[in-house]
């Protein structure tokens, strides 16, 4: 029908004008993509000198999956060298039972160190 023809037609207008806007962008920058070009090629005469730079991502990944990996090695033995009972494992009806008063610790703080109750 026409209206989807008149729609499609400015749609169509609207690309033409952005196709414009890119030309024109082309044009003003040639310079810089002059240049960018310069110095894409002297990073590929410099990666055909020396072949082994494109390894250096790959140990840089390794390097830090050992990292990751270390990391959780060392969380998990920390967490596993939490002697059962140390932490309290149940619910407490009030926020006196579990965290205290000024007189007396609550259930989460009667120990060494004095650990905080969360909400």
């Amino acid at each position: 029908n026409d209206v989807l023809r008149t729609t499609l037609q400015v749609i169509g207008y609207i690309f033409l004008g952005l196709a414009a806007v890119w030309l024109l962008l082309v044009f003003c920058l040639r310079s810089r993509i002059k240049l960018a070009i310069a110095v894409n090629e002297v990073a590929a005469k410099f990666v055909t000198h020396h072949p082994h730079m494109i390894l250096v991502p790959l140990f840089q990944f390794l390097l830090g999956l050992a990292w990751l990996v270390i990391w959780v090695v060392c969380a998990a033995l920390i967490i596993a060298g939490v002697p059962a009972g140390y932490v309290p494992n149940q619910a407490f009806a009030t926020e006196v039972e579990a965290a205290g008063n000024a007189t007396t610790p609550g259930a989460c703080t009667d120990m060494v160190p004095a650990g905080f109750a969360y909400q």
